[in-house]
């Protein structure tokens, strides 16, 4: 069963739905990992996992539900089944933007014994799912970090030798049709496995904020580091450090940023 609350900002009504799924796949635990509404249609994407008791080996289904608020009709389909999870890397759920497309990673799962790997893996990969026209295509650069726009455009950073590359690609994320190289003053080191960063664009321009673990020592949580580049020229705009007010942490090891809003000009 799902619950879904749409307010109507115009008239100020809230509308509350009880949703019984029907043709749903089974599994131990459900996600939902991407919302987009154009009334009266709602669409939501669904991760269904199973653990093997066996080998502990996760298995995962991504799927697509659609619901009318008009007609109560609901049906789902299945996009993929496989060994693994499917997730959306870059995103904040408590602030969830209602793009038509939405970029999901799948991360296969590998499991070894004392003598052999059981489960194979080619790495993660990234795909773009279209929820107008319903499509699911494969993005073909495994190592960069695909990101969305504010006006539903595909972006990707890559990090090339000393360089960070900005593509804007088409709208099945085929085609690059703008390239860009980052005037950044700090690395941006997209691989690390304790940096996390997030990506936001405002007016423009392109934010990136990236935040760092440090379990080895106790100096402290680490700061996150702050940059703002032109979208277009990748001229730097602004660098700068966000450190934590730790008057009431008890044990943390990082400060993490989810989002980023701008109220003012800096």
């Amino acid at each position: 069963t799902v619950h879904l609350n749409i307010l109507n900002k115009e008239t100020n009504e809230e509308i509350s739905e009880k949703v019984e799924r029907e043709n749903y796949p089974e599994g131990d635990q459900v996600d939902i990992v991407g919302l987009y509404e154009e009334y009266p249609v709602v669409k939501i994407l669904y991760t269904t996992t199973s653990w093997n008791p066996e080998y502990s080996v996760e298995k995962s289904n991504l799927s697509v539900g659609e619901y009318n608020l008009e007609t109560k009709n609901y049906k789902e389909t299945s996009l993929m089944n496989e060994n693994g999870d499917f997730y959306d890397y870059n995103s904040n759920f408590y602030k969830a933007k209602n793009n038509k497309i939405q970029i999901i990673n799948y991360s296969p799962y590998v499991v070894y014994d004392e003598h052999e790997e059981i489960n194979d893996s080619n790495g993660a990969t990234s795909y773009l799912y279209n929820f107008v026209e319903d499509t699911f295509t494969p993005l073909k650069d495994s190592m960069a970090k695909y990101f969305i726009g504010n006006d539903n455009q595909v972006f990707s950073l890559t990090n090339e030798g000393e360089e960070l590359i900005l593509r804007q690609y088409n709208q099945t994320g085929e085609k690059v049709e703008q390239e860009t190289v980052l005037d950044n003053e700090s690395p941006i080191n997209l691989y690390e496995e304790d940096l996390y960063s997030i990506t936001e664009i405002i007016d423009d321009q392109l934010f990136i904020a990236q935040s760092a673990t440090d379990e080895r020592s106790n100096q402290g949580i680490p700061p996150t580091d702050l940059q703002v580049f032109d979208l277009h020229s990748g001229e730097k705009l602004l660098t700068g450090k966000i450190e934590y007010d730790t008057d009431s942490e008890v044990n943390a090891l990082e400060g993490y940023i989810h989002s980023i809003g701008q109220m003012s000009d800096y």
